[in-house]
């Protein structure tokens, strides 16, 4: 399973799973969809210098 913690304060936290829609917090303004959360990235090529 896979989950996401959001801590908005040192006490207050919020757990996120597959099973919800979206990542909310109000406190640190933070609205993203799971699925972008939780997507694997895939590698952007290195640009040399």
């Amino acid at each position: 399973m896979k989950v996401i913690n959001i801590y908005s304060k040192p006490s207050q936290s919020k757990t996120f799973d597959m099973n919800d829609t979206e990542v909310v917090d109000e406190v640190m303004d933070i609205r993203l969809p799971i699925q972008k959360v939780f997507s694997r990235r895939q590698s952007v090529p290195q640009m040399n210098s």
